[in-house]
């Protein structure tokens, strides 16, 4: 694995154990720590298709199964701090890397054009 990936996904990981306890004190790290991962993320164009492709589709698979599954177990894990601040950061990534045709994440935002 090349020590850009490692970095990445480090950064991802400890983001979200930082966002599965969030209270009104750790609000401005999370953001910042959010800020400082999209622009980690603009400085390997590659890496970040790959790993953002990876993380969306691990979340949609979260949501889906919380879909079919209909179990609270299942409901309470999407409406965690967790996953609402991943699709939170997703959001961000994408809205700065992927908003252009040129840029390296528009697949991930219109995949069929």
């Amino acid at each position: 694995m090349p020590a850009e990936d490692a970095v990445l996904r480090g950064m991802y990981q400890q983001y979200l154990g930082a966002a599965s306890k969030v209270n009104t004190a750790d609000l401005p790290r999370l953001a910042l720590h959010s800020h400082c991962i999209v622009e980690a993320f603009a400085l390997r164009p590659a890496a970040a298709y790959r790993h953002a492709f990876v993380y969306m589709r691990q979340l949609a698979a979260h949501l889906r199964a919380a879909i079919s599954a209909k179990s609270e177990q299942a409901t309470r894990m999407v409406q965690s701090w967790q996953y609402l601040s991943a699709l939170r950061l997703w959001t961000a990534v994408l809205r700065a890397h992927g908003a252009t045709p040129t840029a390296p994440l528009y697949e991930l935002v219109y995949p069929c054009l």
